[in-house]
């Protein structure tokens, strides 16, 4: 008995879903960002001026720290608060510009052909323009 009450309680609740996802890059490709239920990354560029070449190297391990400098919001939307049927589907979206600085945890240098390195070696800096967005299904009451 005691089974079929939780089994009931776990049936019949109703189904959640949320969904958060950040993207940003610079104008040039160059250093680019990734976060929220999807792919968690920052992406950096050292380019091989010599042999025309660029190499993309990412880290997906938090051995860099991305430190935000500054933040501009450009544009902001949101909206499915409506009540439909018992459901409702809220979403925003978010489009702003930052200021980054990106650092090794170690202390150790970048290449110095990193694109957009600092003299000393120790901070990939660049603008980026980012997309957040989010979005959720869930019950409410009419």
């Amino acid at each position: 008995m005691k089974f079929l009450f939780l089994a009931s309680l776990l049936l019949a609740s109703p189904a959640f879903a949320s969904s958060i996802q950040e993207a940003c890059g610079s104008h040039d490709g160059s250093i680019r960002t990734s976060g929220g239920h999807g792919p968690f990354f920052t992406e950096i560029t050292v380019m091989d001026y010599a042999n025309n070449r660029e190499e993309k190297l990412r880290d997906e391990d938090y051995a860099w720290k991305v430190e935000e400098l500054s933040r501009t919001e450009l544009k902001t939307e949101s909206g499915g608060n409506q009540c439909r049927k018992g459901m409702r589907a809220p979403w925003g979206r978010t489009t702003y510009a930052r200021e980054v600085r990106i650092t090794k945890e170690s202390g150790q240098a970048f290449d110095k052909n990193t694109v957009g390195v600092s003299a000393d070696l120790k901070a990939v800096e660049g603008t980026l323009i980012c997309e957040r967005t989010y979005s959720n299904i869930m019950p409410c009451q009419e």
